[in-house]
């Protein structure tokens, strides 16, 4: 999610590991820069993003990669409310579909 902007980008995912964590990267810079937009740093909290592939691309692509610090929610608040947002439309729209 973008904090500027409020953009959010979904990528389907079918498990945690390095491989489709760089993916789903990939394709929110890609998508980022089809809107003129270049993805200059990242605000993360320290599980998957604190790996060694996802740092090392962040080095390669001279992208700043900040950490949140530990019931810091001035920090991350945003995206967990957006992801919280999410998660409850798609828990509404497939109750509504199983009726």
């Amino acid at each position: 999610m973008d904090h500027h902007t409020g953009f959010t980008y979904l990528h389907l995912m079918t498990s945690l590991n390095s491989e489709q964590m760089m993916a789903a990267k990939e394709m929110y810079g890609q998508i980022a820069q089809t809107y003129g937009v270049s993805v200059c740093g990242y605000r993360a909290d320290n599980g998957r993003f604190a790996d060694k592939e996802w740092r090392q691309d962040c080095d390669e692509q001279c992208q700043s990669l900040t950490f949140c610090g530990v019931g810091a929610h001035h920090q991350n608040g945003i995206a967990k409310k957006r992801i919280c947002d999410l998660c409850e439309g798609a828990r509404t729209s497939l109750l509504h579909a199983m009726q």
